[in-house]
This record gives structure tokens, sequence and C-alpha cells, in this order.
């Protein structure tokens, strides 16, 4: 399977994976795809999705739409502008300022209930400050069977990505969090590298601000809960396919597209998954169905 739009990370790779795999296996009666990307961000993932799944499958129709928060306060002014500008660049057939709408964090996603048929997240729960909203929400958009997958680090994992500090997010104490970074820093361990020592408090203050307000991290167990409650089944299924995927780019391996082509041990794959949220990010993976009959 050739690619015709290479996706320029890892995640996008991953998450275009998922995607394909659960394609072949539940083709859409219809020859429809309706698919949101719940925090488009720069939208670069909505444009790898557009591009590359209209060549995987022709015989179908792919309809990518996105959103993101205007309110949340990380991303720059006027950003979302910059994102239509690129996606209609890159993909000028579509109606884009139709497809990508921007919201605040207290609105309800601005699409219609039962709508799509898999919802996409690339690192963006992590930033969520209700994830109990953001899942029901998530209920109500997909369609009766539809799909969702979500990569993001869970609060297990060790090396925090955005500081490049160990342990920091797990630190909830404001003046705590900002002596550890401060000190962390001054050992050369994160981000702060190659700047004036002066600028250490600072800068440890204004980060300690950012993982204070911008970042909102679950555990496993409490992510679990308040998927089941959003009446979604919740599952790591596709998390070893993620570091597949990092492996395989590691040691210049070709890129494997269709997941389904693996077989897969339950067990073991449940047991790595498990122990990968310590690693990095993880794959959630939903379902909206309900099987069971009481009858």
């Amino acid at each position: 399977m050739i690619l015709v739009s290479p996706p320029e990370s890892i995640t996008h790779l991953h998450l275009l994976s998922v995607l394909v795999t659960e394609i072949f296996r539940r083709p859409p009666d219809d020859g429809c795809v309706r698919i949101l990307d719940a925090g488009c961000g720069n939208g670069h993932l909505t444009i790898v999705l557009q591009t590359n799944l209209a060549s995987l499958f022709p015989e179908l129709n792919f309809e990518i739409y996105g959103f993101d928060v205007a309110d949340h306060g990380v991303q720059a002014d006027n950003y979302f502008s910059e994102t239509l500008s690129w996606c209609e660049q890159h993909c000028p057939d579509v109606h884009w300022d139709e497809r990508l709408k921007l919201t605040t964090h207290e609105q309800s996603w601005p699409f219609e209930s039962g709508y799509f048929d898999y919802v996409l997240s690339n690192q963006v729960l992590e930033h969520v400050w209700d994830h109990t909203r953001f899942f029901a929400e998530h209920y109500r958009v997909l369609k009766t069977g539809g799909r969702g997958a979500h990569l993001f680090p869970l609060k297990h994992y060790i090396y925090e990505g955005h500081l490049k500090i160990p342990f920091a997010h797990r630190i909830s104490d404001w003046f705590f969090l900002k002596a550890y970074i401060s000190y962390m820093s001054r050992l050369g361990i994160g981000k702060f590298r190659g700047q004036k020592k002066s600028c250490i408090d600072d800068y440890a203050e204004s980060h300690a601000d950012y993982m204070t307000f911008y970042t909102n991290y679950l555990s496993h167990a409490e992510l679990m809960a308040i998927v089941k409650q959003s009446r979604l089944r919740p599952s790591l299924r596709y998390t070893v396919d993620f570091y597949l995927h990092k492996f395989r780019q590691l040691f210049g391996r070709a890129v494997i597209i269709d997941l389904g082509q693996r077989k897969r041990s339950g067990f073991a794959n449940l047991f790595a998954s498990h122990c990968l949220k310590y690693v990095s990010s993880i794959t959630l993976f939903v379902e909206k169905e309900n099987t069971y009959n009481h009858a």
C-alpha cells in the first residue's frame, strides 16, 4: 500500500494505520466514511487523512472534519486562520471553511448527533480539562457502531514529554513543581539548555504554570471509568502497534499501513499495552456498541 502523502510523524502514521485497519474490517454500507479530527490544531493530520485515505480506498468517499478550542490558551493568536490556509493549500478541492470549526471549551461540538464513523485525536487528551464532557460529546456525534482512536500519554508515564523532565506531570503542588523544574534545569535535564542560567527561575515559573493550567493527565483507571460512564467500550487495543511503528522506523523497516495483517495474541497484547503506559503514549480505542440483550 503506497501513501501519496507521507505522514510527517509516527503519530500521524499510526492513526492513519488504525483507520485503514478498521475500514478493511468494517467497510461502510453506503460507501461514505465521515471522520472527525478532535483538536485538529494545525490541520496537518487532517490533510494526511484526507489525501491518503482517498488514494488507498478510491471506491469510497471520505469526508474529514475537524475542530479546535479557541479559548484553551496554548495556541498563538489567529492560528486557526493558518490552519485553514494550510488545508486549502494542500487540498484545495475541499471546502475547509465548512469542514473545520472553532469552538470554546464550554460549547458542544459543532456537529450533528450520530454523524461520524470515526473520531480521532492526536496528543490532545492530556490537555482536555473536562474529560467527562469530551467523551459525552464523543458518544453523541458517533454513529451507532462508530469507533474512536486517541493517542496520548497517561499519568503513569515517566518522562514528561512537554518539559522533558521525569515525573513533572505528577506534581500537583505548584511551589514544589516550580522548585523541581528549576532544580532539574540546573542539572541540565529537560528543555532548558544552552540558555542563561539567570533565566532559570523565570523559566521554572512559567513552565510550572504551563503544567498547572494547560495539562490534565489521567490515570488508566480514571480514563476507563470516564469512557465507560459515557457508554463507550474502552480498550488499549492498538497501543502495541504504535511502538511497532516506532521500532520499524528506528531500524529502517518498511511502513505497515494495514495493522490487521499481523496476528494478535490477546493476552500478550493486553500485557504489553498496560506495560507501555509507563513508556510514552497509549492508544485508547473506543466503540459505540453494546450487544448485550437482557431478554
